[in-house]
């Protein structure tokens, strides 16, 4: 046997050996995800999971508890229970607003959006000139749904409002006034504010409800008054202490991090699972220490109260009239903004939210329980109590002539994934269907009238 044939046969043994040892190593890192997860995952998953380490920190609630920090009950708290935290890194872009409790620094760079002279997210590529004059200007308010609306749902809405009106989709451009963690009065302030100088819009639609009864408990058990901007302690008290803000500076430390981490994974490894696998073996010691970071953050504060921080104290009230108070606040707010739009020859349109603690909202797949359903979380009770109360409120809302629409049940035969959080937050083929839905409310709202020069 030649020297030749004999050093090929070893080459071709030993790419043989590694290609099965590479083989064994992928299916045993399969195995350790199911260990880690507890169900077998997909290449979709498991970038989702990566995905949420950069996540747009924009969406986060200014000051918002990570799951693990969540009171378990909407119960309101004793002294010993969660208080205000001071703003980290990832909320460094958050300002207060004179009008609107907060919105976006313009001048902080954002990866993902381009951010407003008015502190509000625009998109990175605008749409083109669609070589008409005519526009049908849509705003949309809320919170952090509604902002993904805004954008991952406008491709389905403006092709219904397209077929009825024969536009181009380019010419029914939205404005997205919504930001994560807004609710009413702030929907009100925004659009008055914006209707008073002048902003040209033709619809305003409103997608809320969640943030309207859970975030106002938030409030209470921080002792802020249920009507204030969500954390608003936070928003305006700065950092007490060098501790304190040593602890912030090591969060900010480890987002970064983590997220140069999730570029392990990239390229030729981005469907492999053991590269998945080492990547959450090194990145989950680095989110316990964050959401203890954060845990500690949330500290007893012994001042006494503060009336610019956290506002009048709230009425004592029991469970059930606290929420029944939360209904008719946002009742009231929205027929107030019904009659600023009437003034300005504006169309309202008020959207209820779906929600996946309704039940019977929507059967959850297998994959919804696992990743979008908490049973034990704070707002569960909170939704289930007042949801019903929403939709009967909103009949009423009907009936004094506001333009109310109840999406609470439009899921309600979808088995597939919608949901991609234990919150609220819809993934893309959610907002497909709800921009789909709304795009036909809107439609169905301006076709008569429309007569190719005007949607009034």
């Amino acid at each position: 046997m030649s020297t030749t044939s004999s050093r090929r046969r070893t080459l071709v043994f030993t790419l043989m050996l590694t290609a099965l040892a590479v083989v064994l190593f992928e299916v045993s890192a399969h195995v350790g995800l199911r260990i880690l997860d507890g169900h077998w995952s997909d290449h979709a998953q498991r970038a989702a999971k990566r995905q949420a380490v950069l996540a747009d920190p924009s969406e986060a609630t200014p000051g918002e508890a990570t799951p693990s920090e969540a009171t378990p009950s909407e119960a309101e708290p004793s002294d010993a229970e969660a208080r205000p935290r001071p703003a980290t890194a990832s909320e460094r872009s958050i300002v207060v607003h004179p009008f609107f409790g907060y919105t976006r620094d313009p001048a902080v760079a954002n990866r993902w959006w381009n951010v407003t002279e008015d502190g509000f997210f625009a998109r990175k590529n605008p749409h083109p000139d669609p070589g008409t004059a005519k526009r049908i200007r849509i705003a949309v308010l809320g919170g952090s749904v509604a902002n993904h609306f805004a954008f991952g749902g406008w491709s389905r809405m403006a092709a219904e409002i397209s077929r009825a009106t024969g536009l181009p989709r380019e010419a029914i451009p939205v404005t997205s006034l919504a930001m994560g963690g807004y609710k009413q009065p702030q929907q009100l302030n925004v659009i008055a504010h914006h209707l008073a100088r002048g902003d040209p819009f033709d619809v305003v639609i409103n997608l809320d409800g969640f943030n309207e009864m859970v975030l106002p408990f938030d409030n209470l058990r921080t002792g802020l008054s249920p009507d204030y901007p969500v954390n608003w302690r936070t928003l305006i008290g700065g950092l007490p202490d060098v501790d304190q803000q040593r602890r912030a500076g090591e969060i900010a430390y480890l987002d970064g991090l983590r997220a140069h981490r999730t570029r392990l994974c990239s390229g030729l490894f981005t469907r492999s699972a053991a590269c998945h696998l080492l990547w959450r073996l090194r990145d989950q010691p680095l989110a316990n220490r964050q959401n203890a970071l954060r845990a500690s953050l949330a500290v007893d504060s012994e001042a006494p109260r503060r009336f610019e921080s956290q506002g009048p104290p709230p009425r004592d009230l029991d469970r059930s009239a606290r929420y029944a108070a939360q209904v008719d606040y946002w009742s009231q707010a929205s027929r107030q903004i019904d009659a600023i739009a009437r003034a300005h020859g504006v169309r309202y349109l008020h959207v209820l939210q779906p929600n996946q603690y309704l039940p019977g909202a929507k059967p959850l797949s297998d994959e919804e329980r696992q990743q979008a359903f908490d049973p034990d979380i704070h707002h569960r009770s909170i939704i289930e109590s007042t949801y019903p109360l929403l939709r009967a409120e909103g009949a009423r809302l009907q009936e004094r002539g506001v333009r109310f629409f109840d999406l609470t049940q439009l899921f309600a035969d979808i088995e597939e994934t919608l949901y991609s959080d234990t919150c609220c937050h819809l993934n893309t083929r959610g907002n497909d269907l709800l921009g789909t839905a709304i795009g036909r409310i809107v439609a169905a709202e301006l076709a008569p009238a429309f007569d190719g020069s005007t949607v009034q």
